[in-house]
């Protein structure tokens, strides 16, 4: 499968955050040939699409401004590894066959510092979830469901909410989706065993649109300090990259 078609990171969120940072990381690795990454961003609280992505065919540019390795940069990043943007309200079905895609590896998700909640009245999954990780736990259990709980398909989740421990939090809630739908024990081990759900720790700004320089940015399309840090729950993984590791914007990995 070539990386124009490759989806293997799902993304909950669309928003500046997301976009300026984990898709421009994403991006970093894409273009030095690190990582195949492609994205598909679902949209999970508004059900209206934003029509300037539809209009760009998913791409957007990154400012990227102020220093690197010493030196001053004010530059412009294209970025280009959205694949797909959709909305979970637009057809909930095909929202969990997002599960059923072999190559999907990794889940991220920014939905604010209040996202992460249990929700007792969220109490069924044949309808849409209302609290975000409701909509994760009905993904994951079709995942589950589709490969009759094959170990090798379980995904790993990097959660970017700016709370603390946020993947053990998350892997709270789901697990109480799990017992509040009284979905098979089988699910909860595979949960435990296959999925990995990291503490994250994100340092960067992302500024918000700079109106007043449009026009500069325009004709030569910020912050340059930023590290993705995240640590897994379990003492073992898949990956060894990803089970206890901290990416700076180089694109490098750091011990």
């Amino acid at each position: 499968m070539s990386l124009a078609e490759t989806i293997n990171i799902l993304q909950f969120g669309n928003g500046n955050f997301l976009r300026g940072f984990a898709d421009w990381v994403f991006q970093q690795l894409n273009d030095r040939r690190i990582l195949e990454a492609g994205i598909h961003s679902v949209q999970i609280h508004t059900p209206k699409l934003d029509e300037r992505m539809l209009r760009q065919n998913n791409q957007f540019h990154v400012w990227i401004a102020g220093l690197e390795n010493g030196q001053k940069v004010d530059r412009i990043d294209r970025i280009n590894c959205i694949k797909k943007y959709s909305s979970i309200f637009d057809s909930y079905e095909e929202y969990l066959k997002i599960a059923e895609n072999a190559e999907l590896r990794w889940v991220i998700s920014n939905t604010t510092e209040v996202g992460i909640i249990f929700d007792t009245q969220d109490d069924s999954y044949l309808k849409i979830p209302k609290t975000f990780p409701g909509k994760l736990t009905a993904l994951l259990f079709r995942r589950f469901d589709f490969f009759e709980g094959d170990a090798a398909k379980g995904l790993q989740i990097l959660p970017c909410e700016l709370i603390e421990k946020n993947g053990e939090k998350l892997k709270e809630c789901v697990l109480a989706y799990a017992q509040l739908w009284q979905l098979p024990k089988s699910f909860e081990d595979w949960l435990n065993e296959s999925v990995l759900f990291y503490n994250s720790l994100v340092d960067r700004i992302v500024p918000g649109f700079p109106k007043e320089k449009i026009n500069s940015i325009e004709e030569k399309p910020g912050e340059k300090m930023s590290c993705w840090s995240w640590r897994s729950l379990i003492t073992f993984g898949r990956s060894k990259v990803l089970k206890n590791s901290r990416v700076k914007l180089t694109g490098k990995k750091l011990d």
